[in-house]
């Protein structure tokens, strides 16, 4: 990485790296429906106040722990055919712990440089391919901040994971 390229990822403002995670969902077939606070709440409920959901990175430690076993490992002999499979399996796992709504809505987290961007509420449409060439890899949460699910891009292929992150439902 060149010097410049090192100074502009540390000049880096929210909002230039919350465009370049619009694009890359977009670019994933994922819809955007808001992206929430680094608190973790949109304030649209109409309920009142409802307790932050677990902040990203803290998610993104429970993934990464080296204690966490994946419940799928996809190989990634063609890269093509292995994130077909991830996404179908990431989904149909995602789907059974209804951290992936009915309405197929569920809030996302995707690497990006610097602090936290908070989560964003996206929904899947036809054309979504989770992962892809510009998300290959993510953390997926419960709309009520206890359930997750991700997928880790490894040496060999991709894992699917997914946990609890401790946190009492919203």
């Amino acid at each position: 990485m060149s010097e410049r390229q090192e100074l502009r990822l540390i000049f880096t403002t929210p909002a230039t790296r919350s465009a370049l995670r619009r694009k890359q969902l977009e670019a994933s077939g994922v819809r955007l429906l808001t992206e929430l606070g680094a608190g973790g709440t949109d304030g649209t409920d109409g309920a009142g106040h409802r307790p932050a959901l677990p902040a990203e990175r803290n998610v993104w430690r429970l993934m990464a722990s080296s204690s966490v076993v994946p419940l799928r490992m996809i190989p990634s002999d063609e890269v093509a055919e292995a994130r077909a499979a991830a996404h179908r399996e990431w989904l149909a796992l995602s789907s059974e712990l209804a951290v992936v709504a009915a309405d197929g809505s569920f809030l996302i987290s995707v690497p990006t440089d610097g602090p936290d961007l908070g989560w964003a509420r996206v929904m899947l449409t036809p054309e979504t391919l989770l992962p892809s060439d510009q998300i290959d890899e993510f953390v997926a949460l419960s709309e009520d901040g206890v359930h997750y699910s991700a997928v880790s891009s490894e040496e060999h292929g991709y894992w699917i994971i997914v946990g609890e992150t401790g946190q009492p439902p919203r």
